[in-house]
């Protein structure tokens, strides 16, 4: 038998007529575990050494698709030195924030320290980031912390993707600022930087949108 497989991002723009001929079978999107799996078994038939820090950029960058995935992959090692991703080439590569200025901006949060937020966010600015960029990941940073104060074991679950060490610094985290801060700056934030037109708005909007939810929230707030 031959078989034929016809692959497409955009389904409802098949004709009716070829889709009445031809059974339909969607395609998923594959876990973060999984994805794991998947590029650390491509890593290791290539002979290339990633660091553990790369992996979650990786897999973030690809959203859940082996190809995009994959090809996010691809670019790191044809830009990597020798056989070896480090974790700087690549926040270089997929302009991705370093994940140590996502921790100083959260500290802050967790601190109350208006000013030490605002020393954060003028370091990314500092170090060339997209503002933009650094709001995003820190939204995804804050979906962790939410996920892993529902859910204790959800790295050993694979919902929440992490170097160890990085782990051990979230749950401190998440323990700190609990989710009566976490869950109102989300959406402060996320209202930040759809209305930005500008770096510098993002800049402002962003700390102020943290402080203000801070202020709004107390300990004994709820979900």
């Amino acid at each position: 038998h031959l078989i034929f497989v016809f692959a497409t991002t955009e389904p409802e723009k098949v004709l009716p007529t070829i889709r009445s001929r031809t059974h339909h079978y969607p395609f998923r999107l594959l876990a973060p575990r999984t994805m794991r799996a998947l590029i650390g078994s491509v890593c290791s038939s290539e002979n290339v050494e990633v660091d553990d820090a790369v992996y979650p950029l990786v897999i973030r960058a690809g959203g859940g698709s082996p190809r995009d995935t994959l090809s996010v992959l691809d670019q790191l090692l044809a830009g990597a030195e020798g056989n070896h991703v480090s974790y700087q080439r690549a926040l270089a590569l997929l302009g991705a924030t370093d994940v140590a200025l996502i921790d100083d901006a959260v500290e802050a949060l967790a601190a109350g320290d208006a000013a030490a937020l605002f020393g954060a966010v003028e370091s990314v600015i500092d170090a060339g980031h997209d503002p933009r960029r650094f709001a995003t990941d820190l939204l995804e940073r804050f979906r962790d912390l939410i996920v892993l104060q529902a859910v204790p074991d959800a790295a050993a679950r694979g919902v929440v993707e992490a170097p160890e060490d990085e782990l051990d610094k979230m749950r401190s985290q998440a323990e700190r600022i609990g989710t009566a801060n976490t869950c109102p700056a989300r959406p402060t934030m996320r209202s930040s930087i759809t209305r930005s037109a500008s770096a510098g708005r993002v800049r402002t909007c962003s700390c102020a949108g943290f402080q203000r939810s801070r202020t709004r929230s107390s300990p004994g707030d709820s979900v």
